[in-house]
């Protein structure tokens, strides 16, 4: 009889010497020592806890029939296959069946699996701005010479998708997280953050769309076998509108950056990369014409077809003609793209082949046997079998494929999916191929893509169904050459049922779930399950990461544009903004006008927030109970163009409402305080609460504010009534009657102060001058690098009611164009001054914008152009 082989195990925990807690995702070797070779007993990877277990068999050490006990030692891995650890030095001899271990390691050995240029980033560029040699700024790279060279490095993130979701003008990414480790601290620690910045070209440059992009990352120890996918968006307000008869196609750059938010369009990241994609935004919309909008169905029809599959239905509304007008149109567009014979019958009539048998293109089954297509039918939802089957006792035959197209993605792919956590808004970005197949053009009803989300929440019940969303597609020439991205958007509904603590039984609890999302052209998929299989377009399943309900998280995130973590919150320079473009930190910005701020109020069981302020520094806080206005969904078929929300007497909101006014406008702001005659450093106090008003949790940030406008001054010596801006000849006396002649210099001086100066502007009108004026060759300045001597963050330097000013350019007017010939007569200058301050207000009663304080004066003067050079 042959002896059964014994079996032996090891098992234990490796943790942390400094916190006590366990390390998840580290390799532990068993091993045996032996005189010459030690033998590999086995390994295993710790588990959320630190723990692990190895089961191994004598075979494995035994080399001799007298060794019948192992000698066991552990060697400890890091994931990238480093040792950190070893009991080499305290071999446990003649080991037993089951033998523990706990193995103590210093964090620093543990760390270390992360690079030092990653652990240690942003102290790195706080000494260093252009440590790593991406500084674009030739003045920061002169004075900070690179030490190691790095740059766009996607080991551990990268940017995959960027798409534009036109009606709502929202800029939507997709950034795929691919390690377990790298991100300074599991999902109950604070983590880290990726930025992304997105700027769009509309054909002169690319220029800034606003404030940055974030989302909170961690290490995730699901990632050591799956990578997630995190979405960000950004809302913003297109330069102009064109008419629908010329499509608005402009180039996107999104700049993902972990650890350090971007300073331009040619900013280089360090971790992270740079996307450039095409997009349509969308046409101008003058509410003369007809109006056309979808009508929605009920929410049983989206689960559940009415009849067989109806066509959709749209509600125009406007002048009777108009309205003929738009129909004709669209229909004889129809007629134009049949004759030409581009798009196959299968997609042009695709709509009325699936009225009447909705499995035309074996979307439900490809098979052809009646017991199969049965089979089919009972696996979709139920209300939708309850529909089909009286119609198929009527004709057995009805759901008989007769043309199998699946997953065509000629025309349209759905490239990624993703959620941002903290607002549990999925996002989905889709490519458009062709520039036809969409039945018309942007003055045309055109076509839906419609993307389906369904999630696996992993509690045996299987794919549910979340949301569907869509995004009009049209026939846009430009497609052509340049594949068109658009994207999608979808809050989860009632999500707080599914939320988990963010530890359970002490072992970090990360709640991943699958989330599948179906592309489908011109059809909605959702009365047919998380199976269908779309005739145009396809299905992705990624894994993404939910929110804990215990991360009572409430915060602060953005004030006028700006990131908090754009905000300097302590020293001389605290409540000021970050320069524009710098690459270091310099803090000089205020703010001003309405601040309006946005941030997470998202938090499980809460009912209500409020803002409050400070003027002590935190000593005593003062409810805001300004209004708050967010676009009106029933505009402009109705109403106003915004809506008003009234705190009650204590300055509350519902958060119910918010969250509601989001999902229409996602640049809602949760609070548009009216700062005007208020100056110098405030604090703004977010709270939310529960129903009973009992405090969840809160927020601060600092912010100084600077109402008080530019100062233009008298000048001193002259009887001449100007201030702000006079002129003088070249013996420095002022001009009071007299004439400048030909090329004579006109020495311009400028007397204004402001305590946050930025820049001014000189432009010369008058005679033959076009009426817009004209610039003056050198008559511009900056605080930064400012004029020496004359102009520096406050203005000209010695500014003073009744002072001299300083010289702040030169005007020969001989060689100024004048359309018609330069003529003797009077001119003027226009001195245009702006300063730093980032002031807020109202456009549309909704939409936020952002403008600095800016003044302009003027000083008119006699010129005879005798003498000038022909």
């Amino acid at each position: 009889m042959i002896e059964k082989e014994k079996r032996f195990k090891i098992y234990g925990e490796v943790g942390e010497i400094e916190s006590k807690l366990g390390v998840p995702g580290l390799l532990v070797e068993a091993l045996d020592k032996d005189y010459k070779y030690d033998d590999q007993l086995g390994s295993a990877i710790t588990d959320k806890d630190g723990n692990f277990e190895i089961k191994y068999e004598g075979k494995n050490f035994k080399d001799s029939y007298l060794d019948k006990q192992p000698d066991i030692y552990l060697r400890i891995k890091r994931p990238d296959g480093t040792v950190i650890h070893t009991t080499e030095d305290k071999v446990r001899y003649r080991a037993g069946a089951t033998e523990e271990f706990v193995v103590n390691i210093s964090k620093d050995l543990i760390e270390k699996a992360v690079e030092e240029e990653r652990r240690e980033f942003e102290h790195l560029i706080v000494k260093n701005p252009n440590y790593f040699g991406n500084v674009a700024d030739e003045a920061i790279a002169a004075e900070y010479k690179p030490v190691c060279l790095m740059k766009n490095k996607t080991k551990y993130e990268e940017l995959r998708c960027v798409g534009l979701y036109p009606e709502d003008n929202l800029l939507e990414a997709v950034i795929e997280v691919k390690l377990p480790y790298g991100y300074k601290g599991r999902l109950c620690d604070s983590g880290s953050k990726e930025y992304v910045t997105f700027y769009i070209d509309y054909g002169a440059g690319f220029v800034s769309v606003g404030t940055p992009a974030e989302v909170n990352v961690h290490d995730m120890l699901f990632v050591n076998g799956g990578h997630l996918f995190y979405a960000v968006c950004n809302p913003f307000i297109p330069e102009e509108y064109l008419k629908c008869d010329t499509p608005q196609v402009v180039k996107v750059r999104a700049i993902l950056s972990w650890g350090a938010v971007p300073t331009g369009y040619n900013y280089v990241p360090v971790w992270g990369n740079v996307v450039d994609e095409w997009v349509q935004i969308k046409p101008k919309s003058t509410y003369s014409g007809p109006i056309v909008e979808l009508i929605k169905p009920l929410p049983e029809a989206e689960i559940m077809p009415l009849g067989l599959i109806p066509p959709e239905k749209f509600m125009i509304m406007g002048d009777k003609k108009e309205i003929k007008e738009l129909i004709d149109k669209s229909i004889e567009a129809e007629e134009k793209i049949k004759e030409e014979g581009k798009v196959e019958e299968e997609r042009f009539e695709f709509k009325k082949l699936i009225m009447h048998n909705p499995n035309y293109f074996g979307s439900i089954t490809e098979s052809k046997d009646k017991d199969e297509i049965m089979k089919a039918v009972y696996k979709l939802p139920p209300k939708t079998v309850e529909a089909l089957l009286p119609k198929l006792a009527i004709d057995p035959g009805m759901l008989v494929p007769i043309k199998p197209i699946l997953y065509n993605t000629k025309y349209e792919e759905l490239k990624c999916v993703g959620l941002y956590p903290e607002d549990d808004l999925l996002e989905a970005v889709i490519e458009v191929k062709l520039p036809y197949g969409f039945n018309g053009d942007l003055c045309d009803l055109g076509s839906k893509q419609y993307v389906s989300f369904y999630i696996d929440w992993g509690d045996s019940t299987g794919y549910q169904h979340v949301a569907t969303s869509t995004v009009k597609a049209h026939d846009i020439p430009d497609v052509k050459t340049k594949h068109l991205f658009y994207a999608v958007k979808a809050r989860i509904p009632n999500i707080e049922s599914k939320l988990e603590a963010c530890k359970i039984n002490n072992i970090v609890n990360e709640n991943i779930v699958k989330v599948r999302a179906i592309l489908s052209w011109n059809e909605d998929p959702t009365p047919f399950g998380h199976t269908h299989t779309p005739t145009w377009g396809n299905v992705l399943t990624r894994n993404i990461q939910i929110r804990p309900k215990d991360e009572v998280r409430c915060d602060i995130r953005i004030v006028n544009g700006v990131i908090v973590d754009q905000i300097s919150q302590s020293g001389s320079d605290e409540g000021l903004a970050v320069k524009e473009g710098s690459a270091s930190p310099i803090y000089d910005r205020p703010f001003g006008g309405i601040i309006a701020c946005r941030g997470n109020v998202n938090i499980v069981n809460a009912k209500y927030y409020r803002f409050l302020y400070s003027e002590d520094d935190g000593a005593s806080w003062i409810p805001i109970k300004n209004k708050r206005y967010t676009a009106n969904p029933f505009w402009p078929w109705w109403g106003s163009p915004s809506v008003s929300r009234t705190p009650d007497t204590d300055g509350w909101f519902d958060k119910g409402t918010y969250i509601s006014d989001k999902g229409y406008y996602e640049d809602t702001a949760l609070v548009h305080w009216r700062s005007y005659g208020k100056n110098d450093k405030y604090k703004l106090k977010l709270e939310v609460a529960k129903a009973d008003k009992t405090l969840l949790c809160e927020d601060e940030v600092s912010v100084m504010l600077d109402n008080s406008g530019l100062e233009l001054l008298s000048f001193g010596g002259s009887s001449l009534p100007t201030s702000g801006v006079t002129v003088k000849d070249s013996s420095g006396n002022y001009k009071k009657c007299d004439t400048f002649v030909g090329s004579e210099d006109i020495n311009i001086f400028g007397n204004f102060r402001d305590d946050y100066f930025s820049s001014f502007g000189l432009k010369v009108f008058g005679g033959n001058i076009a009426a817009s004026g004209h610039p003056i060759p050198g008559g511009t300045g900056s605080y930064d690098p400012g004029i020496p001597g004359i102009i520096n963050g406050n203005g000209i330097v010695g500014a003073s009611n009744g002072g001299i000013g300083g010289k702040i350019g030169t005007l020969d007017l001989c060689t100024i164009p004048q359309t018609g010939g330069k003529i003797k007569c009077a001119y003027g200058i226009e001195l245009h001054i702006r300063d730093r301050a980032i002031v807020g207000y109202l456009k549309n009663g909704y939409e936020f914008w952002k403008y600095n304080h800016r003044k302009d004066a003027f000083v008119t003067f006699d010129w005879d152009p005798t003498g000038c050079p022909p």
